[in-house]
């Protein structure tokens, strides 16, 4: 985890992490959701996520569709509200 501030250079994903969300997406239905700050944070997320195997069409993967992001904490607030049953 890191701030956005720091998603301009550089984003990775922890061999743990991505076992156990490959296995979350196996069962049930899961979103992400990134603070970046920009496009360039967003990009160099959507990449760590797909290389790490996470993000993509097979079983056990989150669609990229289901990857949300937002540059503001209000934004994810609302996000999070929208995905709420």
């Amino acid at each position: 985890q890191r701030s956005p501030g720091e998603l301009t250079e550089s984003a990775d994903v922890l061999p743990g992490a991505a076992r156990a969300l490959r296995e979350m997406a196996a069962a049930a239905d899961v979103y992400l959701i990134s603070h970046v700050a920009d496009d360039v944070g967003q990009v160099l997320v959507e990449g760590a996520l797909e290389s790490a195997g996470v993000v993509g069409s097979a079983a056990g993967q989150v669609p990229p569709h289901r990857c949300l992001f937002c540059s503001t904490i209000e934004g994810k607030v609302a996000m999070a509200r929208q995905l709420e049953p």
